[in-house]
């Protein structure tokens, strides 16, 4: 996709979200559904998990939820998988620092809503 995160930031306050937080009140799934589409990828409604091996390839992923609160964080995570398909390394991007990171090791995170993400199908021409 070759966006950085401003990028992507930017995108989202054409779609109405604040320059500057809070957030909570503007970004659901439909948002995420439309901003995603900004870019030719195609988001699923949330989806409840409760472990990264019932995601697809590439899903944002709410960890970190609280129930009660109905709050949680979200990281990206990606299946990549090998040329030939018999090997996938599972990861993790959280920007939860501020800045994101990659991470494979994901036994401290759990799951609990995620957005599958794809390609948009491109239409054929008539």
């Amino acid at each position: 996709m070759g966006k950085t995160l401003d990028d992507i930031r930017k995108q989202a306050e054409t779609l109405g979200v604040p320059k500057t937080g809070p957030y909570y009140p503007y970004i659901d799934g439909d948002l995420i559904a439309k901003l995603l589409a900004a870019y030719g990828l195609v988001a699923t409604v949330w989806k409840e998990s409760k472990d990264f091996k019932d995601l697809p390839d590439v899903a944002i992923a709410m960890v970190d939820y609280d129930a009660d609160w109905e709050v949680g964080r979200c990281v990206v995570f990606h299946r990549m998988r090998s040329a030939d398909g018999k090997t996938a390394q599972p990861y993790c991007v959280d920007s939860s620092a501020g800045k994101p990171a990659a991470t494979t090791d994901l036994a401290g995170l759990t799951p609990s809503w995620y957005i599958g993400v794809t390609q948009m199908q491109k239409t054929a021409a008539k």
